[in-house]
């Protein structure tokens, strides 16, 4: 499974859930299937074959989240280095980021290549556009034959 990052890098939770095709596609049927995840998350740049970094994906589940038992995964995208000095990371990347870019806080933002050095910022190698988020889900065990339709909830 496969997500095009096309958000500014800001955190929040995100979701993957199925519902049958043939039913009312609402919030309460998408809710009825969500998807858990298989492994770690990766960024990936350029696309399959490209630079990818996997990580321990955020997860959270249980009671925490709706519906209950089931597994959201935080963004693994913070605010991005060059707001650092202006507002602070929102949280420690998820990924191992290298020292240039842990400092890079402490820099004027135009003195220096921060794309080059943030990778798990989500600039990293390349530009911004090409960045994907990979996730892998599984499809649950039993489900019958049809057509359905896979949401992405973002919060």
């Amino acid at each position: 499974m496969l997500r095009k990052a096309a958000f500014f890098p800001h955190a929040g939770g995100y979701q993957y859930r199925l519902a049958p095709a043939s039913a009312p596609l609402t919030e309460e049927t998408f809710q009825k299937m969500p998807l858990d995840y298989v492994g770690n998350a990766s960024l990936r740049w350029g696309g399959v074959g490209g630079e990818q970094i996997f990580f321990k994906g955020g997860d959270v589940g249980g009671d925490l989240v709706t519906p209950k038992g089931s597994t959201w995964r935080q963004c693994p995208l913070p605010r991005g280095p060059w707001d650092w000095h202006l507002n602070g990371g929102s949280f420690e990347p998820k990924c191992d980021e290298p020292e240039a870019c842990r400092n890079a806080h402490e820099k004027n933002p135009g003195s220096g290549n921060l794309a080059a050095t943030c990778r798990c910022s989500g600039d990293g190698i390349g530009d911004l556009a090409t960045l994907e988020i990979v996730d892998y889900v599984k499809i649950p065990e039993g489900l019958p034959a049809g057509d359905y339709v896979l949401g992405w909830r973002w919060e």
